[in-house]
């Protein structure tokens, strides 16, 4: 019903965006710290890319991206697809903030 809402039959890009999760390191945040990963029981980067895998295979999506996501979340997403392309779309857009205010050197 969403895409009829908008008058078309698929959307071009979807991207997700704020991650469930621990991010770290973003809006200053104290640097990611992979082991912080562990203590997270968040929703998993297989179940997440698969959930965007169905649409895409629906026809409803051409294209999925993220945003505000960590360089550890964009490499897994990255590697789940290269390694599984009938599983995992890869995803093609990343918008991440960028702002003096909160940049580090």
């Amino acid at each position: 019903k969403s895409l009829e809402r908008l008058g078309t039959d698929y959307i071009d890009l979807l991207q997700i965006h704020w991650p469930d999760r621990y991010t770290g390191g973003l809006f200053g945040q104290p640097d990611f710290s992979p082991k912080n990963m562990e203590k997270d029981d968040s929703t998993s980067f297989e179940e997440q890319l698969s959930a965007l895998n169905d649409v895409v295979r629906a026809g409803k999506v051409r294209y999925v991206g993220v945003s505000n996501e960590t360089p550890f979340g964009v490499c897994s997403m990255v590697e789940l697809a290269k390694h599984s392309p009938d599983l995992y779309p890869r995803i093609v857009s990343i918008q991440n903030s960028y702002s003096f205010l909160t940049k580090r050197e």
